[in-house]
């Protein structure tokens, strides 16, 4: 094996044997069996010292967050939880002079447009000092108020910011007058691009103010920001950039408690103290302030980080103090153990104690919050990458199913034609209750209406039991299976006026016996409407059956053609259906109304049992059973004659005659009524239901409407179809540039597996690069190696082979060791040893 040594000074060594090819296989050959390469000390001999050119964390770190601003310029944060700066605080924080001094673009103050809004900064590098403004207007408002605010877009030079932010404040729908009873707060974002040719790329999300609980707080401005803040920093995806004055007790800062509430670690929030200068010297406030810093205060935690920055006074901010300026006061304030001059002058300076690490000064601020934008990026992309796949997918079935309504009519017949075929195939199985198609019929699904015929069986139970509980009326003293009351009772009496009041030309004693007729009718009047209500139901559940059908084969791939498909044939076919389901049990309902007449055998025989139980009633009323001698029955009879026994059981006039053939009616009636409800519930069942709704069901899918162009124009044409068109390309846009986005995040395998194994360190690289013949060295000063990076060859940047590298990382001593088994083609061991 070939091995490349390193001397103490932590430059790339010289080869283990001068003069002598390195060893190695056929595929780097030709590269290693040339002359010795000993990177010199100067850089002579081809090696290149990049050290002086290249932050290789810094260039990193940029190429990596651009990708992720590329996702918020395509306004794709709507759909993606992004990793995000959220600058949040009160209004007196200093807010204002933070983002001043990080853009180094003069920020509006006070009761101005900037507090009104979430506000996206974005510094981007550019040869020319600009500012550009824009809107993205929130979902909720109309699609003629989206567009018009969609489209406002200005740029000025950046020294102009506040007036284009006031533009788009007033575009949004505010006043110039903060006081005005107009809006208060919106849900827009205004998206500032500030460029220039220093800027580092940066996205922070500015948040207004919080306000101090006021109890005159009548248009509930308090709760509006408190729940905006609360949105953005429930994020898990948000660094919260807490910025708090020092002149201030740190218990009184609100945000404090909102950033404990979401993240009580501290693990995303970093805290930014701004106004040092304005505590007082020696006392308790400014101590307690520079322990926070220090992570010595066990009440408040950022384990993000803390920085201190120096306002500018109010002086300066309206004399236009330079950047330049207020950066060198701010240093000075820093570097000097005792305060110079003002009221403090000759007294300690305890935030000196701060200028021997870098947790002070917007010089330093900058380099800390990209570091930290870019760890917690790093942190969070296996979940980001995973959202994007999802989205993507989303994307894939919105588009697939967009370019499924935009086909043209030869293929839709002949796709229609197909799925029409497979779902008349479906509706058969369900009617019949076979159920054989089971990707459709699944237990799963039972209860949303697919499993056809067990509804309507369930259907049929129910309203058997219905028609045999509540099917006559309810009025009548006695019901289809009970006793009738002897002669004397009211509603013997009532039946027994209506014969009177109805007679026609019969001989005394009798009645016609279609008064029997009469009586049913009214007594079996619920049939109707417990008839009608069992065909509605059986009508739902093929109508719900025949919904999740087209659900299954139609909808998913051509959801508005489906909704047509249903409006203009489907319903109107099951609608005729139930037209004929209805008209047939009209007929039944006629025949209620009609001649009592039958020759089921069970009449004649429960008519007699039933006459000769009452005759038996009668009998034993009219004798008089009076005890004799033991075992020798006798009896006492009332009377021995025709005429005596006659009168004896009720029979003896024309009146009693009249009342027995009343009650024997009513019996007869109610015999009759037991016979007649199961006929007509067995027809309901069979020529109703079974007839008209569920024999044939599958004749709705029939194709004979394809061939009448005019309602296949109705199905086909969708008046969606500029919509349509216009939806395909946004999504199609979206998902390129969600596509883009991935690709950039999967296609830098080296700075990806480098910072994966350790996003967790910061560090600063100096780089010695070796070309030659096509190969490139890249080697890197160190006194311990990364074993091993965790990606294929084969996924190098194009053109070039990468060899070995080791990193000197700050404070880390252990070694990472190989895990994936291919990385084994080209490693750096433990020994300072490079293997090919």
């Amino acid at each position: 094996m070939p091995t490349v040594n390193q001397n103490r000074s932590g430059y790339p060594g010289h080869v283990r044997s001068p003069g002598s090819p390195l060893q190695a296989n056929a595929a780097t050959s030709e590269f290693l069996s040339s002359p010795i390469l000993t990177p010199p000390h100067g850089g002579s001999d081809g090696w290149e010292d990049l050290g002086s050119a290249i932050e290789l964390q810094d260039d990193r770190e940029t190429q990596f967050l651009n990708v992720v601003d590329d996702i918020r310029s395509h306004d794709l944060n709507r759909e993606l939880s992004l990793p995000q700066l959220v600058v949040c605080g009160s209004q007196s924080s200093g807010k204002s002079s933070v983002l001043e001094a990080i853009t180094r673009v003069p920020f509006p103050r006070g009761d101005t447009t900037c507090t009104r809004f979430v506000t996206e900064i974005r510094l981007l590098r550019d040869n020319v000092r600009s500012v550009n403004v824009s809107i993205i207007p929130d979902s909720s408002r109309s699609p003629a108020n989206q567009a018009a605010l969609s489209g406002f877009n200005m740029s000025r030079p950046s020294h102009r910011l506040e007036e284009l932010m006031k533009e788009a404040s007033r575009a949004m729908g505010f006043t110039d007058n903060p006081a005005s009873s107009g809006l208060k707060f919106s849900k827009d974002i205004l998206r500032v691009e500030i460029r220039g040719p220093t800027n580092q790329r940066l996205t922070i999300v500015d948040l207004p103010g919080l306000i101090q609980v006021d109890r005159r707080d009548r248009d509930g401005e308090v709760l509006m920001v408190d729940e905006l803040t609360d949105r953005y920093i429930q994020d898990p995806q948000s660094i919260i950039l807490a910025i708090l004055n020092a002149d201030d007790n740190f218990q009184k800062h609100r945000i404090l408690q909102k950033a404990r509430d979401v993240d009580p670690e501290g693990r995303r929030t970093f805290g930014i103290i701004t106004k040092p200068d304005r505590t007082e010297p020696g006392m308790d406030n400014e101590a307690e302030w520079i322990r926070i810093v220090q992570g010595r205060n066990e009440d408040v935690q950022f384990q993000q980080g803390c920085h201190v920055l120096v306002n500018r006074t109010a002086i300066e901010v309206v004399s236009n103090t330079s950047s330049e300026e207020r950066d060198r006061k701010e240093e000075a304030f820093f570097k000097e153990e005792r305060y110079s001059q003002g009221e403090h002058a000759g007294k300690p300076n305890r935030w000196h104690v701060l200028h021997r690490v870098d947790r002070w000064g917007v010089k330093h601020l900058r380099n800390r919050l990209k570091t930290v934008l870019f760890k917690h990026t790093l942190d969070q992309m296996p979940r980001l990458k995973k959202d994007i796949k999802q989205k993507l997918a989303g994307y894939d079935d919105e588009l697939k199913a967009v370019s499924n309504g935009l086909k043209d009519p030869h293929e839709m017949k002949r796709i229609l034609s197909d799925i029409s075929m497979e779902m008349s195939i479906i509706t058969e199985h369900g009617a019949k209750g076979t159920y054989n198609e089971h990707e459709f019929f699944q237990l799963s699904e039972a209860e949303r209406g697919r499993y056809l015929r067990a509804k309507i069986r369930s259907e049929e139970r129910n309203f058997f039991d219905e028609l045999k509980q509540h099917g006559h009326n309810m009025e009548y003293a006695w019901t289809p299976n009970g006793i009738v009351p002897s002669d004397g009772t009211e509603w013997v009496q009532k039946f027994y006026d209506v014969l009177v009041k109805t007679q026609g030309a019969e001989l005394p004693g009798y009645f016609d016996p279609q008064r029997i007729n009469l009586l049913f009718v009214d007594y079996s009047n619920p049939w109707k409407d417990i008839a009608e209500d069992y065909v509605e139901r059986a009508f739902e559940h093929c109508r719900t059956f025949l919904l999740e059908v087209l659900a299954f084969k139609l909808n998913s791939q051509f959801p508005a053609l489906s909704s047509r498909f249903w409006a203009h044939v489907l319903e109107d076919r099951l609608d005729e259906r139930k037209g004929c389901a209805v008209e047939e049990l009209g007929k039944l309902e006629v025949d209620r109304l009609g001649t009592v007449i039958t020759e089921n055998e069970r009449f004649w025989q429960e008519s007699s049992r039933t006459y000769a139980s009452r005759m038996f009633r009668k009998i034993n009323t009219a004798q008089d059973l009076i005890p004799t001698e033991e075992h020798e029955p006798a009896l006492s009879i009332i009377g021995n004659t025709p005429e005596l026994t006659a009168q004896a059981l009720g029979m003896g006039d024309e009146e009693s005659l009249r009342r027995d053939t009343a009650v024997k009616m009513i019996q007869d009636m109610l015999i009759y009524y037991n016979i007649s409800r199961d006929r007509f519930i067995d027809n309901v069942l069979i020529q109703v239901v079974e007839r008209h709704l569920l024999v044939g069901l599958r004749k709705v899918f029939q194709l004979d409407w394809i061939d009448d162009d005019a309602l296949f124009e109705q199905v086909y044409h969708d008046p969606d179809h500029e919509t349509n068109l216009r939806k395909k390309r946004i999504l199609g846009e979206r998902r390129k540039n969600l596509r883009n986005c991935l690709a950039s995040f999967e296609g830098d395998p080296f700075h990806l597996a480098l910072f994966g194994m350790y996003s967790g360190c910061l560090f600063r690289v100096s780089v010695w690069r070796l070309r030659h013949q096509g190969v490139e060295i890249l080697c890197f000063p160190t006194t311990h190696t990364i074993v091993g990076l965790d990606f294929p060859l084969s996924k190098m940047h194009q053109g070039m082979n990468f060899f070995a590298i080791s990193i000197n990382i700050m404070g880390k001593k252990d070694k990472k060791k190989c895990t994936n088994p291919e990385s084994n083609r080209g490693r750096v061991d433990g020994n300072d040893t490079f293997y090919h």
